[in-house]
């Protein structure tokens, strides 16, 4: 049965952030207009930001909103979504292209434009990369390191990929580590704010409908009293 017709056990995800699935897409609203300017960042521009406070909802809207879309508008690209830095960065970023590829990773220890180039080359896809949680990156050794290998990978002539990291507000100057690298480094940052209170209103209304939709013989109801409160 096809995933996106089930319903869930309940219209909301609760603390968790929300996934690259057609049910999550389909439970997910607030953030059309964010999604469809980010997406079109993404396939405009080789290197592009995204920030916001901590809890904004950045992953939630890459997953269920700027994968799906992207998707739409280059459906002959590869979206990947990358979050995990601790470790061999390089190589966990590579073999995670490699896998939602279908195809086997480059040998180790290679460089990630070069990596790129050559998996890209295995199929023919434009690649965006969504580097979650970018964040992180500093936390560990070696992020001037990978973010060398990443200004490579946004200027090299001819690479057909795609950058965009996504990360905290409050970590934004350590993306200092970029200048000099990359012409007009921060010529496309995309600031995500909290949701004003009619998207915030989709957000909540949105779901319990979609829910009622797919679950007809039992259908939830909200009181308005109860959206102004949690709005307010």
């Amino acid at each position: 049965m096809n995933e996106s017709r089930v319903a869930p056990s309940s219209p909301y995800k609760g603390l968790a952030a929300f996934d690259d699935s057609d049910l999550d897409a389909l439970f997910f609203f607030g953030r059309e207009r964010e999604t469809e300017v980010i997406a079109a960042n993404v396939v405009a521009s080789r290197f592009t930001v995204l920030y916001g406070p901590l809890g904004v909802g950045k992953s939630s809207v890459l997953r269920a909103g700027v994968v799906r879309r992207l998707r739409t508008l280059a459906p002959d690209g590869l979206v990947v979504v990358h979050d995990s830095w601790a470790g061999d960065a390089v190589g966990d970023l590579l073999r995670a292209v490699a896998g939602a590829l279908h195809v086997e990773g480059p040998e180790a220890d290679v460089l990630l434009a070069d990596g790129l180039a050559e998996l890209a080359a295995q199929t023919g896809d434009h690649l965006y990369l969504l580097l979650d949680q970018f964040e992180e990156v500093f936390v560990y050794p070696g992020a001037a390191a990978l973010a060398a290998e990443l200004a490579e990978v946004v200027t090299r002539p001819g690479l057909r990929v795609d950058v965009m990291l996504a990360l905290r507000e409050d970590a934004l100057a350590e993306l200092d580590v970029f200048t000099g690298r990359i012409p007009n480094v921060f010529g496309n940052y995309l600031a995500l704010d909290r949701l004003d209170r009619a998207a915030a209103r989709a957000a909540v209304t949105g779901p319990v409908a979609r829910y009622n939709e797919l679950s007809e013989d039992h259908p939830v109801e909200i009181e308005h009293e109860l959206v102004e409160a949690v709005l307010d």
